[in-house]
């Protein structure tokens, strides 16, 4: 019998009984089940790998136990002390060493080692557990002492291990980059590791009571072994703690019917209110009764519109799927279901120093490889499971809002904003006909989007579908027998539309079209920023302004950094002292090796969201060496990519300042603005357009928190609750990319709201991409550019922004000053949604 208790008031008696309602009941029972099996199944495979300090039960012991043990070691050290200096006894002589110890860190470090020792028995002799403690703390003031000296480095050598899953391989990593350096602490002798360690154990014992010592199985007498053991105590926290935290982490599923309508902060979503689901994912209790009190209606319709679109899975697209993976496959983006070798030992791995660095090479690029391959695995089996479960029927997603405004499904993998194989696995439940020429025109448009000929002007889009149409008719009939489809940008997506261009063109007259016809905005922070500073240099480059040809903003920086690059070619002089290459050679090698918009994507698209120098460094690495993995392209830099790379920045970060000045110029405003306000002692606190009140309010953690380099893993672990003072340096970091994504939320709540009255009821959205069916899709066009034009011309965003924090007494610098852009001119530009 399904327990209806606690389903609230919006679902009435005589619906209880409706099969779907029962189902669904069912589906949110199961949800909890889920959750708590996988809970113990991570917790179970922790244990075994001996890590239970990175279980939700061995955090929560460390965060708690590391102030008590800090406490006690203090009283240690004074007791030490009086010996020394008062004469009241001998102190040990591991005394200095543990006073010059960082105790936050350390007893951090000995609580975690003997967690993860108690809990494999093989290896919880006291004296292994002691000495392993001294070895962890050692190592890590190493580390600490690389980072001092040698921070760029020690950075490098954190990503780099970063790639790695392997703990151990970890740490060797950086054990190599600080031994390389020279880098040195004092040594201690195995005593005085033992001895160091012997001191932490028992301080451990004496604050927590969580473990016990004792004899080792089978020994006895006076030169007996002694283990540590997990006191009793200790295993029934766990167990009840797992049995708690277990259920509080649901596996969400889609809903079998229309999720409940938002009408204050807490009663929408899944039917069953036992869960702790809020319209905003949020802690803070005081935002939420000031989210009950600002009412904001335009949110809650706009959130209960997408809830009520009604999906289903596209059963066509699914059976090739399900065909492709038993076939093993590894194509149209899916992972390989094998693995390949393991890159052999050279035999002389031992003599051959070059073999033995070719050979660890290859072998961490295969285990990045497999780690990888393993977790595309798991989300492309999760995904066709749930879409083999939920075929048939009409499925809906409830939703929730990050604290910007930002929309996204509750439940994970299958959902209208997953990767291209969920987005192509899922249709609209209701299908329209492709009756008017503008329907079929963005019915077409589409297809060459999701290929990816999105570059070019409609027109030329349409050119291209018609110049493939024997191919794509191919596709749309049996797309097992050609791989066309397998080559587009969005494989599934491009696959479930030549599916219905073969419908369509084979019986036009009963043919309707189910799947969303998307609508991508144009670097859609650099818009918003554009629009609120009516900048038209930065409108135009981001499709503002009517063109006959789509703008590329990313390909305008690539030429300008080409131009620049070209006018560098001359020079001699380094571009930082350690540098082997000139200037100009270093100018000339990238311009062999080729300027391209992919080049400069990542750092124009990530601008507006607090993007640096260093990422835009970072983004370009990358890209040169996913080209190396995905397509053999060679770059000539041999082992100074990083070098050359941190000179290409520094000239794309300076193309990107020259197109889009306003950007750079509000995000420093905004900056300024925040570092005021955390300076008063206020968070930063604005509403949207859409009426919702955001609040940002990073607390500081710094003294609350210790970072350790853990195997090669920067970790933190928190010691102590939030406390009331503002983070300076993430309020003002978070500031603009937290202001532009609550902009994007409030015109996504302007334009579905929009479309609903203007009776488009079925409606998918991606934060800046928008679909609907090709029959609505020149209507909903031009309603998502009248929205943006009306919000903008409506909302002096930045203006509100100021009034709203000198309201609360905060000084704000003045307004940077806006451009003479026409916002009415947005009405006209096709391609600022295309």
């Amino acid at each position: 019998m399904v327990d209806t208790v606690g389903v609230t008031s919006g679902v009435t008696e005589s619906q209880t009984s409706s099969p779907d309602l029962v189902e669904q009941l069912k589906l949110e029972e199961e949800q909890v089940t889920l959750g708590s099996t996988r809970f113990m199944i991570e917790y179970n495979k922790a244990m075994s790998k001996g890590e239970m300090s990175s279980t939700s039960a061995g955090r929560r012991i460390v965060s708690g136990g590391v102030e008590r043990v800090v406490e006690k070691l203090e009283l240690w050290l004074q007791d030490q002390w009086v010996k020394q200096y008062k004469k009241k006894g001998r102190p040990l002589s591991i005394y200095p060493i543990i006073k010059g110890l960082d105790l936050n860190v350390a007893a951090t470090i000995a609580l975690r080692t003997v967690l993860d020792r108690v809990c494999n028995a093989g290896n919880s002799t006291y004296q292994r557990v002691a000495i392993c403690i001294a070895d962890r703390i050692q190592r890590e003031m190493v580390w600490n002492e690389l980072k001092a000296k040698h921070p760029h480095l020690f950075n490098w050598a954190v990503e780099k291990a970063h790639k790695w899953t392997i703990p151990a391989r970890r740490a060797s990593i950086m054990d190599m980059t600080a031994d390389r350096k020279g880098i040195k602490v004092p040594e201690w002798t195995d005593e005085e590791k033992l001895r160091i360690g012997v001191v932490m154990i028992e301080m451990i014992r004496r604050a927590t009571g969580i473990i016990t010592i004792g004899p080792a199985p089978g020994h006895t007498g006076k030169d007996t072994t002694l283990n540590i053991y997990p006191h009793k105590s200790l295993m029934n926290w766990v167990k009840n703690h797992n049995a708690e935290a277990s259920l509080m982490c649901p596996v969400y599923l889609p809903m079998v019917v229309p999720p409940l309508d938002w009408t204050n902060p807490h009663d929408g979503g899944y039917l069953n209110q036992h869960n702790d689901l809020t319209l905003v994912k949020t802690h803070k209790k005081a935002y939420l009764a000031e989210l009950q009190v600002a009412n904001p209606t335009a949110v809650y319709s706009a959130v209960n519109a997408l809830q009520r679109t009604a999906w289903r899975v596209n059963e066509r697209v699914l059976d090739v799927l399900q065909q492709v993976w038993k076939g093993r496959k590894s194509v149209a983006g899916l992972p390989p279901v094998e693995d390949g070798e393991e890159p052999a030992k050279p035999e002389d791995i031992e003599t051959n120093h070059q073999a033995r660095y070719v050979w660890r090479k290859e072998a961490a690029k295969y285990h990045r490889t497999v780690a990888s391959h393993t977790s595309q695995r798991c989300r492309t089996m999760q995904i066709m499971g749930l879409a083999q479960r939920f075929k048939d029927r009409p499925i809906y997603f409830p939703y929730q809002l990050d604290f910007r405004g930002r929309v996204y499904p509750i439940p994970g993998g299958l959902n209208p904003q997953g990767d291209s194989l969920a987005k192509g696995l899922l249709q609209f439940n209701e299908g329209m006909p492709i009756a008017t020429p503008e329907a079929g025109k963005w019915f077409l448009i589409h297809g060459a989007n999701t290929y990816g000929i999105d570059k070019v002007s409609f027109d030329e889009r349409i050119v291209w579908v018609e110049q493939h149409h024997e191919v794509i008719m191919a596709v749309g009939e049996d797309p097992l027998a050609y791989d066309f489809w397998q080559a587009a940008d969005s494989p599934w997506q491009f696959l479930a539309w030549c599916m219905e261009y073969y419908q369509w063109k084979t019986d036009s007259v009963n043919f309707k079209s189910y799947i969303p016809i998307h609508l991508d905005a144009s670097c859609s922070g650099l818009q918003h920023f554009s629009a609120m500073m009516r900048d038209e240099v930065g409108a135009k480059a981001t499709n503002l302004l009517p063109s006959s040809t789509p703008q590329d903003i990313y390909n305008e920086v690539a030429k300008l950094t080409s131009t620049k690059l070209a006018a560098l070619r001359g020079r001699e002089d380094k571009p930082f002292a350690k540098a082997e290459h000139t200037i100009g050679q270093l100018s000339t090698m990238w311009l062999a090796y080729g300027i391209d918009r992919k080049i400069c994507k990542r750092p124009v698209m990530t601008l507006p969201y607090g993007s640096t120098l260093f990422s835009c460094k970072q983004f370009i690495m990358e890209e040169v060496e996913e080209r190396e993995v995905s397509k053999g392209v060679v770059h000539p830099f041999g082992d100074k990519l990083v070098e050359a790379c941190s000179f290409l920045a520094s000239i794309v970060w300076e193309s990107i300042g020259e197109v889009v000045v306003s950007a750079r110029q509000v995000m420093g405003w905004l900056q300024a603005a925040a570092k005021a306000a955390t300076k008063s002692g206020l968070p930063v606190t604005w509403v949207s357009p859409s009426g919702l009140p955001v609040l940002q309010a990073y607390q500081d953690l710094k003294a609350k928190r210790v970072k350790l380099v853990l195997e090669g893993e920067i970790t933190y672990f928190t010691l102590n609750k939030e406390t009331p003072k503002l983070d300076r340096n993430r309020q003002r970091s978070g500031i603009a990319p937290n202001f532009v994504h609550s902009c994007d939320a409030a015109a996504l709540v302007a334009a579905v709201n929009a479309s609903v009255e203007a009776g488009i009821t079925n409606v998918a959205c991606i934060h800046d991409s928008f679909g609907t069916h090709a029959a609505n899709t020149e209507k909903f066009s031009n309603l998502l550019r009248s929205t943006l034009v009306d919000m903008y011309s409506t909302h002096d965003v930045l203006a509100e922004f100021k009034a709203e924090l000198e309201r609360l007494g905060v000084e704000i610098p003045p307004l940077p000053v806006k451009g003479k852009m026409d916002l009415k001119s947005i009405l006209n530009a096709h391609y600022s949604f295309a």
